[in-house]
Order: structure tokens, then C-alpha cells, then sequence
């Protein structure tokens, strides 16, 4: 069932992990939510802010090459609202991609875009857009 921060028809009962920026990956057993419908996730939101998800109703936060996709005002915002919706004892899995390791990929010629300039990804990669 796919649900928008309009309408908000959740799953009943609400599954106990979620995926945040969930892109492709969607999970089974997960409430997957991802800005873009064409993704296909259970819940079209912007995962900054999810107000009509209950707080502490998640026993697992999954955050996975999402993050690096916000301005950086929105990081802390980000966090606390994952924060917000984890149960007591819950766990936050966040998974970033690191610089060096974007370097190291994009210095393999067998990895690189042919349709982008190294340049412009490396500065997308690093958060340089202007």
C-alpha cells in the first residue's frame, strides 16, 4: 500500500523497523519512506520531518546513503527526527559514503561515469554543489 505524507495511510500494524531514503532498496519488514513515489515505498515523505509517524515506534532506524543528500542545515534535523521516532533501547543504523573511499572509487577508470565529468562528481560526492 503506498501512502504520502498527505494521506498518510499507513500499514496496520506498523511494522516495527524503518527505512529512511529507502531509493530502491525496499525491505521486507520495514516501513520503507523515500521523498520520490517512482521508488515505490510504502510512504511518500520527506524523511526530515514525519509527523504523522507516532514517536518511539521504531525499534530500528535504517539511514543508508541518505544522509549525504541533505544540505548540511538539515542534518540535525535529520538525526533528531530519526532520533525521535526509535523506542527506547532502539538502534540507528546510518551508513555514509566516505570521502577517501569515493576518491579511491573514482580513480578506478572501470567506475567512473562517462556522461560526468571526475570533477563534478567528486564535487557532488563532497557536498560542493553550487
Amino acid at each position: 500500500m503506498l501512502a504520502t505524507a498527505n494521506d498518510a495511510k499507513l500499514p496496520d500494524p506498523l511494522p516495527r523497523k524503518i527505512n529512511v531514503g529507502c531509493g530502491y532498496d525496499r525491505r521486507e519488514g520495514y516501513l520503507n519512506v523515500d521523498l520520490h513515489a517512482v521508488h515505490g515505498p510504502d510512504l511518500v515523505a520527506d524523511v526530515v520531518s514525519m509527523p504523522m509517524l507516532p514517536s518511539g515506534a521504531f525499534d530500528e532506524v535504517l539511514a543508508q546513503d541518505v544522509l549525504e543528500h541533505f544540505e548540511r542545515a538539515k542534518t540535525v534535523p535529520a538525526l533528531q527526527e530519526w532520533a525521535r521516532l526509535l523506542a527506547p533501547g532502539g538502534i540507528l543504523h546510518v551508513r555514509v559514503p566516505t570521502l577517501t573511499g569515493m576518491f579511491d572509487l573514482l580513480s578506478r577508470p572501470d567506475r567512473r561515469e562517462a556522461s560526468k565529468p571526475m570533477g563534478s562528481s567528486i564535487s557532488s560526492t563532497a557536498g560542493l554543489q553550487r
